[in-house]
């Protein structure tokens, strides 16, 4: 596990590098949100938690209901604390009932992770205007979501290479001879009962093994 390790944490970090370069070459100023999004990302596709597929849709689902929850305080509650207090408290009683829907196949710590990305990518524009938040937040997830995809992809990798490590060779049994058994069991001295010496010869058998 150690060698894929290594190779994936070098893979991510080439992975972040060509990330923002693309980025800048298509003047997408990724070199803000790449950073987070690859951390999560990464963190989705490592923590050996439940399949794959359960912790992709809980990281997915913490990321929409977490802009929608900002969504819904730019828009009808309150910019004060007791409105951001109310906004925190539903987005958390989603998630709960998120995965209490899905019979917690979805591990709760996964919405959790994408509300994480949300909240560390787009706090700032929530502070500055809440009204440009509204209006330019889809901008904003092509931001973000290019890196968290790369660090989930590269992270999920890592099972992968470890399944792929050869496996050593189990050691051969090694039973001694029958006879060496049979004076372990019954001395020759004395006479042998054949369905009470070969029970007592393979409890031997284990025992010497």
């Amino acid at each position: 596990m150690k060698s894929p390790a290594w190779l994936a944490g070098i893979v991510l970090s080439l992975g972040g590098a060509l990330t923002i370069m693309s980025g800048g070459a298509l003047n997408l100023e990724l070199e803000h949100a790449t950073p987070i999004g690859l951390a999560l990302g990464a963190v989705v596709g490592l923590v050996p938690d439940r399949p794959l597929v359960f912790r992709l849709i809980g990281f997915a689902a913490g990321f929409v209901l977490t802009w929608t929850g900002y969504a819904a305080l730019a828009v009808w509650l309150p910019d004060t604390v007791d409105g951001t207090a109310v906004m925190v408290f539903l987005v958390l009683l989603a998630f709960v009932l998120f995965c209490a829907v899905s019979r917690w196949s979805v591990p709760l710590w996964s919405p959790l992770v994408g509300a994480a990305m949300f909240v560390g990518t787009y706090e700032e524009t929530v502070a500055a205007s809440p009204v440009q938040f509204v209006r330019e937040s889809s901008t904003a997830v092509t931001m973000v979501l290019p890196a968290a995809a790369v660090g989930f992809l590269i992270a999920s990798l890592i099972p992968l290479c470890a399944s792929l490590k050869p496996k050593p060779k189990p050691k051969p049994v090694v039973r001694p001879p029958s006879s060496y058994l049979d004076d372990l069991v019954t001395p020759s001295h004395l006479p042998m009962h054949t369905g009470f010496t070969d029970v007592a010869r393979d409890r031997v058998a284990e025992k010497v093994t």
